[in-house]
């Protein structure tokens, strides 16, 4: 069985877990959802938007053409016709999770309902192409918010059918990325939805390096990222203003960045995504190992949201395998050797250049030798530069010993940096 069968296999018995998990509304038995954690036992009946959405994401994409529970479909559509108030309607990344949700459901009434969600969404987009964490109100921010933008648009992206929008959010996400190797001013998923939903984002300077950056220096593991959002709810007679939150794993923007960065990538960088997308699909694979995944091994409850990054996770790793050149499957061995070979980073990043540095010394100080190699091949034409070796000799071999000198003193900080530099040039 390779990683990515032992991968979906996982994602199978997930989401016959979550299935038999539902949990039914107390006070009205047509209605069923799921709450915050998968097996909690206490509160049993606790049911929200995040977890009912997560659920039905995570049954489409381990068997689409399942029929979804006619009550989750009813507790979903409640949820969204509590609006103005409820729980989904005024926060845009609630919203945003359920249209993800919902994208590939072919369900009639899902699929009403996921329009009427990603309608609002389209209305609630800023004249620059943000959006805030919420539908607005007196103490809505100024402007907009990279995690609720970027949420959004990956969610518009997924279902398909929305670009000039999703194209207009991730220029505005681009704009405020920073260059490579700088604090940047967006989160992780800020970074990969402006490179996975820009169509150009290779012409935006440093965000193809930022996104490869990402994928170098982050490991898939079971990191968890939170956003927190502002919104005004009723409670009781008044409006006040509350502060929710998202906790995913960061798995899910890795997955995005290398679907992402995949796209229209050069030979060379395709070998390179290749082998970082077989390593991320293994360690995915390690992570669930048949039974639900937990950001913490001991923790007692799975949550219903990463259940659903998962799914989303494998999801994008199967594409970018599509969208891969066949190719460089066979060379992807070849390069993770010279990755991760220890003989082979050291005589490439200090042997050779050592070696270099030794010769270029060599010649430097001893000009004689450096008039024969020229004279040899080139004729004539060094008289001048012979001339010039031999009537400078002195001075060469003391620029030669200064040079081997400073070369071998430079510490390793500061090669990592020439490196960044190099590498941001060709971002």
């Amino acid at each position: 069985m390779t990683d990515i069968d032992k991968l979906r296999h996982n994602l199978l018995s997930i989401s016959k877990l979550i299935n038999d998990h539902v949990r039914r509304e107390p006070s009205d038995s047509n209605l069923a959802g799921w709450g915050q954690f998968i097996d909690a036992t206490s509160p049993v009946f606790q049911i929200g938007p995040y977890g009912t959405a997560a659920g039905v994401l995570v049954s489409q994409v381990a068997f689409p053409t399942q029929a979804i529970d006619p009550r989750v479909k009813a507790r979903l559509q409640k949820f969204w016709d509590e609006k103005p108030n409820g729980k989904m309607y005024p926060q845009n990344v609630r919203l945003a999770f359920t249209a993800l949700a919902l994208a590939k459901a072919s369900d009639t009434a899902l699929v009403t309902l996921r329009q009427e969600i990603t309608g609002e969404l389209i209305k609630r987009q800023q004249d620059d192409g943000s959006w805030d964490d919420a539908v607005a109100h007196a103490a809505s921010s100024a402007g907009g918010q990279p995690d609720a933008t970027a949420w959004v648009i990956l969610a518009l992206r997924r279902c398909g059918g929305y670009e000039p929008a999703v194209e207009k959010g991730a220029r505005w996400l681009a704009e405020r990325c920073g260059p490579s190797g700088a604090t940047s001013l967006l989160p992780i998923v800020g970074i990969a939805a402006a490179i996975a939903c820009r169509k150009d984002f290779r012409s935006v300077p440093g965000l193809h390096a930022r996104g490869l950056e990402i994928l170098s220096n982050t490991a898939v593991n079971r990191e968890e990222l939170i956003s927190f959002y502002d919104y005004e709810e009723r409670k009781g007679s008044e409006q006040v203003q509350s502060r929710d939150y998202l906790c995913f794993p960061a798995f899910y923007p890795l997955a995005v960045l290398i679907m992402g960065l995949g796209a229209k990538a050069k030979f060379w960088e395709n070998i390179r995504l290749t082998t970082l997308r077989s390593d991320a699909i293994r360690k995915l694979s390690e992570l669930s190992d048949g039974h639900p995944y937990k950001s913490n091994p001991t923790a007692r409850f799975s949550s219903t949201v990463d259940q659903a990054m998962y799914a989303l996770a494998y999801e994008e790793m199967i594409a970018a395998e599509e969208a891969s050149w066949s190719g460089t499957r066979l060379l992807s061995p070849v390069y993770n050797f010279i990755r991760t070979n220890t003989f082979v980073q050291l005589t490439w990043y200090f042997w050779l250049p050592a070696l270099g540095c030794l010769l270029f010394a060599v010649l430097l100080a001893f000009p004689a030798l450096d008039t024969k190699f020229v004279a040899h091949f080139a004729g004539k034409s060094a008289t001048p530069l012979v001339a010039f070796v031999t009537k400078h000799e002195d001075r060469i071999q003391l620029i030669a010993s200064f040079f081997v000198t400073l070369i071998f003193a430079v510490p390793a900080k500061g090669w990592t940096l020439f490196r960044r530099m190099l590498w941001k040039r060709k971002g």
